[in-house]
């Protein structure tokens, strides 16, 4: 499976976009994922219970310029893909600038960056890959794909590698498989 870029990724981002709620009986529990970051107890008991919706959008992100690439003039065609997740007790948004060896640096709300990869495959698929700044830091994988290729039910399949080390190695330390099914846009 070979990366795409610019117009090819942006198309397998627009396939992806819409809007889509966790189907909790078909989904692997989140708290083993929880429990390797470090999530307290109470958090993981809550993010258990909820049900959250993500949205996925081609958006233009913090790169400003044109909303399909994402670009900030100059010719750079580097499409953005738009994650929010929502659940009743915190919404989160990230853009993500989508290619081959495109790093999109990040501040999360406590003040630490952290970088993140995200690439579209020719077979329809979203890797996503995010760690913090330091070298020793774990590395967490999300590949986004549909469920039998079937548009209305989305996949998402997390892993979590301690170290980058053992990320390199391709030992998880945690790996879960989330289903979510499209709903209708209220926007």
């Amino acid at each position: 499976m070979a990366v795409v870029a610019g117009a090819a990724a942006a198309a397998v981002i627009a396939s992806f976009s819409g809007t889509y709620l966790l189907n909790k009986e078909r989904s692997d529990s989140i708290e083993p994922f929880l429990a390797a970051v470090g999530a307290p107890w109470i958090a993981r008991k809550m993010a258990a219970r909820a049900q959250p919706t993500t949205i996925i959008a081609v958006g233009g992100g913090s790169g400003g310029g044109d909303a399909a690439t994402g670009g900030a003039g100059g010719g750079d065609d580097v499409p953005v893909m738009d994650l929010t997740q929502k659940s009743s007790f915190r919404t989160t948004t990230n853009s993500y600038r989508v290619g081959a060896g495109v790093v999109t640096v990040t501040t999360r709300g406590d003040g630490k960056e952290g970088r993140s990869l995200c690439e579209a495959r020719d077979d329809g698929t979203i890797y996503l890959q995010t760690a913090e700044a330091d070298e020793g830091s774990p590395v967490v994988t999300t590949v986004y794909s549909f469920l039998g290729g079937d548009r209305d039910r989305l996949t998402f399949r997390l892993r979590y590698h301690d170290n980058r080390a053992k990320f390199e190695a391709g030992d998880a330390k945690v790996d879960i498989t989330r289903h979510a099914d499209r709903v209708a846009d209220t926007q």
